[in-house]
Parts: structure tokens; C-alpha cells; sequence
């Protein structure tokens, strides 16, 4: 039999993804545990599965651990959170509709969170996930290797970061240059 998980039911395509940070806080912050970006922080962690099943899938490590009340609280406190229904569920039973995705992880602390920081949405610390690598990109520069990097978190979401360097080159430090600011288009 596998660990439990909980189901939220989802309530649109991209609905959760952009609120989820929200949600989790909302969640959590009542038993003094924030959201936070910071990794060296994180105390604990869970995770939401967005793709391969037709609802979102909430894991964490210390799930299996809760008693059957402690668990069906967890699971409508979540639900409410959310503002959707909930269930738990054994991993094995998860309506799987296609490969299992990576989730995505987010990090708590009883320290101060993400929301308590200056202003979190415009001013919070990028997360860039690797994307490709060992790519030949004639355009930058002939450079023979390219990284491409996407921003998951603070400012600019979404945000495309290439970078080119040649095979023998290593890296110390980095810096990024410009930056594209949504709010007037400059770099």
C-alpha cells in the first residue's frame, strides 16, 4: 500500500499555478509555518503535482505520519485554502492520465516568510530552473555550449535566460547584465 496523498480537486487550467504560493501560506502560516524561497530556510517541505492527473496531487513527507483525524483536518483545511474539495487517497490510487511530471516544491519556515518580505511579488529572489543544456547556438556570439535557464519565481516569471560559454570555459561568478522589467519593457 503506498503513502497517503490528498487530491484538490482543480477549478481551471492555470488557476492553481498562479495562486498556489497564496493558498499554501493561507494553509500553513495558522500553525506558524510561512511560505518561504529561501532553501537554507526550509524547515520542511511539500509539493503539488499540477500534470498527470486530473487534480492537483499534495504530498509531503510527514503525511503518512498523521492519524486518520489529523489527516482528514489537514485535508479540509487544504480544501478550504484552496477554495476547492479534497480527498485522501493511497499514492497507488492516484487517476493518473498520462506520465507523472515533476511537481513543484515549496519550502516553509517558522521564520518570517515570503509575504512578509518587500514587496514579494516585484521583489523576490528569481528561481531559475535549468532547462537544456549542450546546445550549439550559433546566435550567441558562436559560442560553442549553451545553458537556457527559466525563471519560476520572483520577478519576471517565465523569463528566458540563455547562456553561452565556450568548452573550456569555467564559471566563478555570475552576473546577469539586463533584465526585462514587465512594467515598461526595458531591458
Amino acid at each position: 500500500m503506498g503513502k497517503n496523498v490528498i487530491l484538490l480537486r482543480k477549478r481551471g487550467f492555470n488557476y492553481y499555478t498562479d495562486y498556489a504560493e497564496k493558498y499554501l501560506e493561507q494553509a500553513f502560516s495558522g500553525y506558524g509555518y510561512h511560505l518561504t524561497f529561501r532553501r537554507e530556510q526550509w524547515e520542511w517541505q511539500c509539493s503539488l503535482q499540477y500534470e498527470g492527473c486530473k487534480q492537483l496531487v499534495f504530498r509531503a513527507e510527514w503525511l503518512p505520519g498523521l492519524d486518520p483525524e489529523k489527516l482528514n483536518k489537514l485535508c479540509e483545511l487544504l480544501a478550504k485554502s484552496f477554495k476547492t474539495t479534497a480527498q485522501v487517497i493511497s499514492e497507488d490510487d492516484i487517476p493518473l492520465n498520462g506520465d507523472q511530471p515533476e511537481t513543484a516544491e515549496y519550502g516553509f519556515s517558522s521564520l518570517p516568510g515570503a509575504f512578509s518580505e518587500p514587496p514579494f511579488i516585484t521583489e523576490g529572489a528569481p528561481v531559475l530552473r535549468w532547462k537544456t543544456h549542450n546546445i550549439n547556438i550559433n546566435d550567441l556570439r558562436g559560442w560553442p555550449f549553451a545553458a537556457t535557464y527559466q525563471n519560476y519565481g520572483g520577478p519576471a516569471k517565465g523569463l528566458n535566460v540563455k547562456i553561452g560559454l565556450p568548452e573550456d570555459f569555467s564559471v566563478k561568478k555570475l552576473e546577469l547584465f539586463s533584465a526585462w522589467n514587465p512594467k515598461n519593457k526595458n531591458h
